[in-house]
């Protein structure tokens, strides 16, 4: 369940790309782990799990499932059962039977932007950033909630402004490791990544100005979300 629950987020809402409108859910040998993108950004969820697998078993779940099957856990405790058929995902708990049908395609590749090098690297609080976000992005364009975010070496600024609103400017401490850069982001996105990170640090992983951002928590790896900048 906080698998499906860290990356449901990122799911697109968007029925017409039905592939992005579902989670890749992969049972691995002694890992789960689950996938999803709306093209703009991606939430990777990762655990250790201590049953193995003759081979990988992976799938994709739709939206409306993955919402029902997180309802459904919720109101369990202990283990449910899987079971996967050609095109359709089963899941059984004592009496409790659901099912859904999976969806057909290729979920898009994203091992390369997973481990891209991320030579920049940004810590800060993650209460802070997310304050300043929200009350910097209330004067950013209601469409796209477009930021600046600039990073220095022991800060960064998050900036917006409209004509109709006027500008808002906010700096939090942080600790960052490579030149100074600023760079365009999505404020609602950037806030619903947070709203998914326990850690109270959050460590900022950057290549450059027009290249895909990694975000996690500075104390566990099996949580990883990325985010694409925004033209400034």
């Amino acid at each position: 369940s906080e698998l499906l629950g860290k990356t449901f987020y990122a799911i697109s809402p968007d029925e017409t790309k039905r592939t992005l409108n579902g989670l890749f859910f992969t049972l691995g040998n002694n890992f789960v782990q689950t996938v999803a993108t709306d093209g703009h950004r991606l939430a990777l969820a990762r655990k250790d799990s201590p049953y193995e697998f003759v081979q990988e078993i992976y799938c994709i779940l739709p939206r409306k499932g993955v919402a029902e099957i997180r309802r459904l856990l919720s109101e369990y405790t202990g283990e449910v059962e899987l079971n996967f058929l050609k095109n359709i995902i089963i899941l059984r708990k004592d009496k409790h039977l659901f099912f859904t049908r999976l969806i057909e395609g290729e979920f898009p590749k994203f091992a390369g932007v997973i481990s891209a090098a991320y030579e920049n690297r940004v810590v800060t609080d993650r209460d802070a950033i997310s304050h300043a976000l929200r009350r910097v992005s209330l004067m950013s364009n209601e469409i796209n909630r477009l930021v600046a975010v600039s990073f220095q070496s022991d800060s960064l600024t998050i900036e917006s402004g409209e004509a109709n609103l006027g500008d808002a400017s906010e700096t939090v401490s942080a600790s960052y490791s490579g030149e100074p850069l600023t760079m365009g982001f999505n404020a609602r996105y950037l806030l619903e990544l947070l709203a998914n990170i326990d850690d109270s640090k959050v460590v900022i992983k950057l290549i450059d100005a027009g290249k895909s951002t990694r975000i996690e928590a500075s104390d566990n790896k099996d949580f990883i979300h990325i985010i694409m900048p925004m033209r400034l």
